[in-house]
C-alpha cells in the first residue's frame, strides 16, 4: 500500500478525477495545515473538521464511480455538490 494514496482523498467539482479539486481529507499535517493546495472548500483531517467552517456533507447519490455529496452550510442550505471516488466512501 502507498501511504500517500491510501490516507488522503480529494473531493471534486464533477464526477471526474480530472475535474477541479474542491477539498481534501488527509492524515498528513502538510496536506491540511494552511490549505497548501489552495482548495476552495479547504483541507481537513476528517469530516468533523468541516463543522468548524460551518459546513457538512450529506449523501446525494451515485454517479458512475463517484459518490455525490451535497455541501450544506450552517443554515442547512445546500450550497453545492462535491464528488468523491466511490472506493473512498463507505455507505452503511
Amino acid at each position: 500500500a502507498n501511504i500517500r494514496i491510501d490516507h488522503r482523498f480529494f473531493g471534486y467539482e464533477e464526477a471526474d478525477k480530472q475535474a477541479t479539486k474542491l477539498l481534501l481529507f488527509s492524515i498528513f499535517t502538510n496536506d491540511v495545515e494552511h490549505n497548501p493546495f489552495q482548495l476552495k472548500l479547504g483541507a481537513y483531517y476528517d469530516t468533523s473538521d468541516l463543522e468548524s467552517k460551518g459546513l457538512k456533507l450529506k449523501y446525494a447519490g451515485l454517479k458512475g464511480d463517484f459518490v455525490a455529496a451535497k455541501i450544506i452550510d450552517a443554515t442547512d442550505t445546500p450550497v453545492g455538490t462535491v464528488y468523491f471516488e466511490r472506493k473512498w466512501v463507505e455507505i452503511e
